[in-house]
C-alpha cells in the first residue's frame, strides 16, 4: 500500500509542476519580455516614419523609425522588402540623437555615445537599434542600408533631421 500513496505524492507534483510551467509560459505569451522583443525585432513604441528604399522603381527595403512616449527613446529597423525578403544581404540601421532642436538641417551633429546601429547578414532586418537616452527636446535622424550585388543603397529620414521634440 505504502507504493501506492508515493505514486500518488509523485503523480501530484508531477501534474503541480506541469501547471506551474503551463502557467509561466501562458503569462510571458501574454506580457511579453525584453528579450522577447529584442529577439523578435521589434521596436517598441509607435512608427512615426516609413520610408521605403526603392532600386530600379522597385521597393526593396524600409525603414521604420519609432518614438517611444513612456521612455523617450527612438528605434529604428531596416526591413527588406519584394526581392530582397529572405535574402541574406549586409544590412544596417542607425539612428542618432542631433544636437539641433528645430527640423531641416542637412548635418545632425551627434553624440556618438547615445546613437545606436546594428549591421550585419540579415535576411529579413536589422535592428532594433534604440537610442541609449531619451531624445525629448532634440532632433533625431536615422538611415538604413542594404547592399546588394555589392552595391550600397541608402535610405534615410526625411527631413534627415527631424522628429523633434
Amino acid at each position: 500500500m505504502l507504493p501506492n500513496v508515493l505514486m500518488s505524492n509523485r503523480a501530484r507534483l508531477l501534474i503541480a509542476a506541469a501547471l506551474t510551467a503551463t502557467a509561466l509560459l501562458a503569462a510571458l505569451a501574454l506580457t511579453g519580455s525584453p528579450q522577447a522583443d529584442a529577439a523578435s525585432g521589434s521596436c517598441a513604441g509607435s512608427l512615426i516614419e516609413s520610408r521605403n528604399l526603392n532600386v530600379g522603381g522597385k521597393k526593396v527595403g524600409e525603414l521604420d523609425v519609432y518614438y517611444n512616449r513612456a521612455t523617450g527613446k527612438n528605434c529604428a529597423r531596416m526591413n527588406h522588402a519584394g526581392s530582397t525578403w529572405g535574402k541574406t544581404l549586409k544590412t544596417r540601421v542607425w539612428i542618432g540623437i542631433c544636437s539641433e532642436t528645430t527640423p531641416g538641417n542637412k548635418t545632425c551633429h551627434y553624440d556618438p555615445s547615445t546613437d545606436a546601429v546594428d549591421v550585419g547578414n540579415y535576411a529579413y532586418y536589422a535592428g532594433p537599434a534604440t537610442t541609449k537616452v531619451s531624445a525629448a527636446g532634440k532632433c533625431i535622424a536615422a538611415s538604413g542600408y542594404l547592399w546588394i550585388g555589392g552595391t550600397r543603397y541608402a535610405v534615410g529620414t526625411d527631413p534627415w533631421v527631424g522628429h523633434c521634440g
